[in-house]
């Protein structure tokens, strides 16, 4: 069975443009609120199609908007509401028990998830995972990590962060290899 991710429209677009994208689906159900979906299908925009085709497909599990912030602790609410719709309904629907962890290249979202103790990483991370876990060739790692850090907006510090993480760091969210 598949470990479900939940993904920001930010890092979707990223690990596309990438060209990893399919190997994320390979190994994780992907899961996104609807308003994340609005945003990465916005016509002519990059991708478009071609995620409304995963869609279609089944490898896009698209989630209702959840239920709403009277299911998240007051402490909670007012930095919810500073964050964009996407990464707001993704911290809810972590919060309420959806996915195994998120993927989120938003800085307000990744200091939630520290403060909230959700479980997340950053797109930058993604080949990273995938090569540690056996599951993606050195080669296409190095690739990917490039097309990363040369399209995303990630400073100094995340990079070496990034680099810095070992498999014992990051097994908590390898793929399961019986897939």
């Amino acid at each position: 069975m598949k470990v479900s991710i939940l993904i920001d429209s930010s890092s979707l677009m990223l690990t596309y443009s990438a060209g990893l994208l399919s190997d994320v689906i390979r190994w994780y159900e992907v899961l996104i609120p609807t308003s994340v979906y609005e945003e990465i299908t916005v016509p002519d925009k990059p991708g478009a199609e071609y995620f409304q085709d995963l869609k279609k497909e089944g490898n896009l599990q698209i989630l209702n908007s959840p239920a709403g912030l009277h299911l998240v602790k007051e402490e909670y609410k007012a930095e919810l509401l500073k964050m964009g719709q996407g990464e707001r309904d993704i911290m809810i629907h972590v919060l309420t028990g959806r996915g195994s962890f998120a993927v989120v290249d938003d800085l307000l979202a990744a200091r939630f998830c520290v403060k909230c103790d959700i479980p997340f990483i950053n797109a930058l991370l993604l080949p990273k995972i995938l090569h540690l876990a056996g599951v993606i060739s050195l080669d296409e790692f190095r690739s990917s990590l490039s097309n990363l850090e040369n399209r995303g907006r990630y400073s100094n510090g995340i990079l070496a962060r990034a680099k810095s993480f070992t498999a014992i760091d990051l097994e908590q969210f390898f793929p399961p290899k019986n897939i």
